[in-house]
């Protein structure tokens, strides 16, 4: 680019405006400038206008780069009306084998999947933060807590439960060195471009105990904190994202049962969009293209069998093809 994106003096409506701003920086800032309600979308519509306004092979103007961004907001600018910016309430179309009391309400659903989430035989829960599969730090079900950024939203200490004088919450300086200790020592657990990691899986529960015996101080978090931002990350992006995909291969994804929504949930909330997409692109571009063309189908039997994953249990793998062949789970 032959003109830097001038700096914006951010004033932030919410926290998903503030972490939408630390994630992509001046260019949201400029186009929010133009188009004041973008901080609506989902983190998935933010990547795609920065992907738009850095596309060009050859570098063009700050002037060129602007106006071909503001030329691909406006032709996205009906759609997002509809489904972020002035919503309508979700209809669900009557399926046969749909379960009474079916979930027609957004709130509801990540409840729901929430809830999904906190079991043992999925995600788990703890309130301490402990290194993830891919050796990430984690808290919650599953949440991974990538650095400052998202740390900035939480209340932490030292010891479980609320805080009290005796259990003083953080500083921001306590928060980041002790995220860092956890961080280095999660390094282990990471895998490397063969699927290997120096140290073999260990439980959460375990690695606290590791972690106390190496003198690394463990963060505890707040119950209703977590689940709140547990919460915000499923509305704000997990469910987005899942939306997308199923318009993106013609798609409804309201049209699905509570259980087959709980199911297409759970596959991105545990794969980067890197490595989920529907559609029929390359596998080595995170394409599912036998799973598209399954749901495209409406066949949910072929569907189940090309939902697994690897890197994650066979009993988690086993649950997900129920719940997208609509059966009722025993967690």
């Amino acid at each position: 680019m032959s003109t830097k994106i001038p700096a914006k003096n951010n004033t932030f409506i919410n926290e998903h405006d503030e972490e939408l701003t630390r994630r992509f920086g001046d260019k949201y800032s400029l186009f929010k400038e133009y188009y004041p309600d973008l901080y609506k979308l989902p983190a998935s519509e933010i990547k795609d206008i920065c992907y738009e306004y850095n596309k060009s092979p050859y570098g063009d103007t700050f002037d060129k780069s602007v106006a071909r961004t503001r030329k691909y907001i406006d032709s996205q600018m009906d759609r997002w009306q509809k489904e972020y910016f002035n919503p309508k309430p979700n209809q669900c179309t009557p399926q046969q084998n749909r379960q009474v009391n079916y979930v027609d309400d957004d709130e509801q659903l990540i409840d729901d999947f929430f809830n999904h989430l906190k079991n043992k035989n999925i995600e788990g829960y703890e309130s301490f933060l402990y290194c993830d599969s891919v050796g990430l730090p984690t808290t919650g079900p599953g949440l991974q807590i990538t650095g400052r950024g998202m740390l900035s939203g939480f209340t932490t200490s030292s010891q479980p439960g609320a805080i009290t004088p005796s259990n003083p919450a953080h500083t921001p300086k306590q928060q980041q060195e002790q995220w860092n200790q956890v961080y280095n020592y999660c390094q282990d657990f990471a895998k490397d471009e063969n699927g290997v990691s120096k140290r073999p899986a260990m439980t959460a529960k375990a690695q606290r105990k590791e972690m106390e015996n190496m003198g690394i101080p463990v963060m505890y978090f707040q119950d209703d904190e977590l689940e709140k931002k547990t919460k915000d990350y499923i509305r704000q992006n997990t469910l987005p994202y899942t939306r997308k995909q199923f318009n993106n291969i013609g798609l409804n994804f309201d049209d699905l049962t509570p259980k087959q929504k709980i199911a297409n949930l759970d596959i991105p909330y545990t794969m980067s969009p890197k490595d989920y997409k529907l559609g029929y692109g390359s596998i080595d571009d995170g394409y599912w293209s036998n799973y598209t063309k399954a749901l495209q189908n409406g066949d949910f039997e072929w569907a189940a069998q090309e939902s697994h994953r690897k890197g994650i249990s066979e009993r988690r793998n086993e649950i997900i093809r129920d719940l997208l062949l609509n059966k009722d789970v025993i967690y």
